[in-house]
């Protein structure tokens, strides 16, 4: 076989770039077996057996093409060894001509796999090391424990090992599937060495840098921590000058409350950025001053929860994330990683709450602290019979630092007595002296059925054929030579009439899966079409939970039979999972490693090197307010579909 640029190549076992390969695939394996004369050669044979392992060709029913490859299958490691072991003495020079470059990769790998490290002296490991990337050794456990000291010497030399540690415990990479890396044996203080060094390097990436302050605290000292945060800012300063970090993407907001005919949000081009104008009209906004009332404007004006479902809106999605975004912001392990939409919907929810609280108290001397009290200690009493609520508010004579930690107390305050109201149907505050932390992600409910996602193994592929924007399913020729695109499969089908025969034959597969599971169905004029299934799922893609007790007879009928199918699963708590995730990302620091982490920062002190009246404080109680909002919100759902 000549030397050939078009080589196979093996991406993924969802690998839809086989319908290039496939014709010289089959021609290889027919072939089988030949004289294998340069290593190139040897490594595609590698890529074949590995495309037969992963069941491509089982469909092809052909006895002859099945015995061969068969025959490959169990014979190929054998003859890839004899082969290596025929060139061992010569392996720097075969591994320079490997052709494509993707085979190098290769190489190491079936090195990994058929022990064959062990049969490499150190000299020549040296040599072939040299010139291959770290990120291409280091993925290979077997042959890192054995060549330990060549490499943990190279990672202390290389400028840019930081890199790979923090890829190995920090960033995650969203441009392909990431596997661990295996470091070598590294002490503390080598890593400390290694992360001072890049610091101080003339051009360190300011993302790394953030990257370093979240590493793990027990193995970094914090005046490293300290000083790449340091360093992160002066960056950003001369990159962004002037300007907010996020200007260029996140809107300036306006709220303008008025005697509004039409209210809408308006958006517009704004000179440094992106405007974003909200119009009120404060005739509906300030009518109803009741308590009830008052409550309800963050549901229905507001919009703090989708009001049909009451779920937050303010969550942080991979729906909401555009492929430029996923693709130029770096993505942290262990973290929330809020995107575009989340930080702008925080700003906005806390503009909404700053001008609607102010309002309140200049001209209609309504405190929204005294509202919350009232809900809590009058209107669930008067309402649902609930009895014991006891709060304690900030006074308007208090500076902004002392507001801001009792309302943080008070949150805890609340959520502690509603589980006790849960768990014994009464409040006992003598027995909030025995309660534990609370933990937003366990914080029960009072209901049997509350929330439903998606259920393994079904869910990731489901949403990926359905919705995701980068699935081809979405492509039909005949539609983009009218102009038209949609984002995504489910979009297409919901607005054109497609059929299977708009597809390649490598895609019907894929629409048949959708079909057998009750996802797509096909009408007597052969036009595809989503059902029911795929409509509840597109609002689990879009909002990241379904709530079963607020949901319409027609989708709770639907939502039974995907129960029993399995295709999604109950969880009864009172906040949904990534309503959890929000309120752990903004209030603590015990699930992610980039938490905002306000309530900690108040209840444990930090902020109190902050002047007592300090803007920050004042910015920082609003945004409690509205955390505090969202669980009355959520409080109240939970007593209406109780008592209901």
């Amino acid at each position: 076989m000549e030397e050939n640029n078009n080589r196979v190549i093996f991406f993924s076992d969802n690998d839809l770039s086989i319908s290039h390969y496939y014709d010289r695939i089959k021609t290889i394996i027919n072939d089988y077996p030949i004289e294998y004369n340069n290593i190139s050669e040897i490594i595609e044979l590698y890529q074949v057996k590995k495309f037969i392992d992963s069941d491509f060709f089982n469909n092809i029913i052909d006895d002859k093409f099945q015995l061969k490859c068969g025959t490959l299958r169990n014979e190929a490691f054998p003859l890839i060894y004899n082969f290596f072991d025929s060139i061992k003495n010569k392996l720097l020079d075969n591994y320079i001509i490997i052709s494509p470059y993707q085979y190098k990769k290769s190489f190491w790998e079936i090195i990994e796999k058929i022990n064959f490290y062990k049969n490499i002296d150190e000299e020549q490991f040296q040599e072939l090391s040299n010139i291959t990337p770290l990120n291409i050794l280091l993925k290979f456990p077997n042959m890192v424990s054995f060549f330990n000291k060549i490499l943990k010497e190279r990672i202390l030399a290389d400028d840019n090992a930081v890199v790979l540690i923090l890829e190995n415990y920090i960033i995650d990479s969203i441009l392909y599937t990431q596997e661990k890396y295996n470091l070598p044996k590294l002490s503390n203080i080598e890593i400390n060495k290694i992360f001072e060094k890049y610091i101080n390097t003339l051009n360190p990436n300011p993302n790394y840098l953030d990257a370093i302050e979240l590493f793990d605290k027990k193995m970094l000292d914090p005046k490293i921590k300290l000083e790449a945060r340091k360093q992160s800012l002066k960056i950003k300063e001369i990159f962004f000058k002037d300007k907010n970090q996020d200007e260029l993407f996140i809107e300036d907001i306006k709220i303008n409350i008025d005697n509004f005919e039409i209210e809408k949000e308006q958006r517009s081009n704004f000179s440094k950025g992106y405007e974003c104008i909200f119009n009120y009209d404060k005739r509906k906004l300030f009518s109803d001053l009741s308590t009830i009332a008052i409550i309800n404007k963050f549901i229905y004006i507001f919009d703090f929860v989708d009001y049909k479902q009451k779920r937050l809106l303010l969550i942080n999605i991979d729906a909401y994330k555009s492929l430029f975004e996923r693709l130029i912001f770096t993505k942290y392990k262990i973290s929330f990683n809020p995107g575009l939409y989340f930080k702008s919907s925080l700003k906005i929810k806390v503009m909404q709450l700053t001008s609607y609280y102010n309002i309140l108290k200049d001209k209609y001397n309504t405190e929204l602290e005294i509202i919350i009290k009232n809900y809590f200690e009058k209107y669930i009493l008067q309402q649902y019979g609930v009895n014991g609520f006891k709060i304690s508010m900030p006074s308007s004579d208090l500076n902004w630092l002392e507001k801001c930690k009792i309302l943080c107390t008070t949150i805890d305050s609340i959520l502690k007595q509603f589980i006790l109201f849960v768990n014994y149907g009464s409040i006992n505050l003598e027995l909030l002296d025995f309660t534990s932390p609370v933990s937003y992600n366990n914080i029960p409910s009072l209901l049997d059925k509350k929330y439903y996602y998606g259920n393994e193994p079904y869910v990731n592929k489901l949403f990926y054929y359905l919705f995701s924007d980068q699935c081809m399913l979405s492509y039909i020729k005949r539609i983009a030579d009218k102009s038209k695109s949609y984002r995504n499969f489910y979009e297409l089908v919901k607005n054109e009439n497609i059929q299977i025969v708009d597809y390649d034959s490598i895609y019907v597969e894929n629409i048949k899966f959708l079909q057998e599971h009750h996802f797509i169905k096909i009408n007597d004029d052969g036009y595809l079409y989503p059902t029911p299934f795929a409509d509840i799922y597109q609002n689990l893609f879009l909002y990241g939970v379904i709530n079963y007790l607020n949901s319409n007879n027609s989708w709770k009928n639907e939502i039974a039979k995907m129960e029993e199918a399995k295709y999604i699963f109950n969880e009864n708590k009172l906040l949904s999972r990534c309503e959890s995730d929000t309120f752990n990302y903004l209030l603590n620091n015990k699930t992610f490693k980039d938490s905002l982490a306000i309530r900690n920062k108040y209840i444990h002190g930090d902020m109190d090197r902050f002047p007592e009246n300090d803007s920050i404080h004042e910015t920082n109680y609003y945004l409690i307010f509205v955390v505090l909002i969202s669980f009355v919100i959520k409080i109240d759902d939970e007593l209406e579909n109780y008592y209901k």
